[in-house]
């Protein structure tokens, strides 16, 4: 799902690639919004906070040399660059993944 068949060219494509640099790129949020999806179904007593998911999501890069991520975005910096991504771009990368990927040999189809 990356380069230019998946995140990116959906952002090209819906206008959502960015115009300037920000601490939260939009290919970045596209990732945020999807581990969101997939932690609110975790086995845990309540659903994580925005910096719980991208704190998991960075953990790793917080250590490498260089520091790229130095720091966190706020909780309402998060909030805003959903708003900002809008629901187009995972509209779009629905339909150009959707769809049946089983052929006739594979087992089970």
């Amino acid at each position: 799902m990356s380069g230019r068949g998946g995140v990116d060219l959906v952002l090209e494509l819906t206008g959502r690639a960015e115009r300037r640099h920000r601490l939260l790129p939009a290919r970045a949020v596209v990732c945020f919004v999807l581990a969101l999806c997939l932690f609110s179904s975790s086995d845990s007593a309540g659903l994580p906070g925005y910096r719980v998911v991208l704190r998991t999501l960075t953990e790793k890069l917080r250590h490498l040399p260089g520091g790229i991520v130095q720091r966190l975005p706020t909780s309402s910096a998060l909030t805003r660059a959903r708003q900002r991504l809008g629901d187009k771009p995972f509209q779009a990368l629905f339909e150009r993944r959707c769809g049946t990927r089983a052929t006739p040999t594979t087992p089970g189809a």
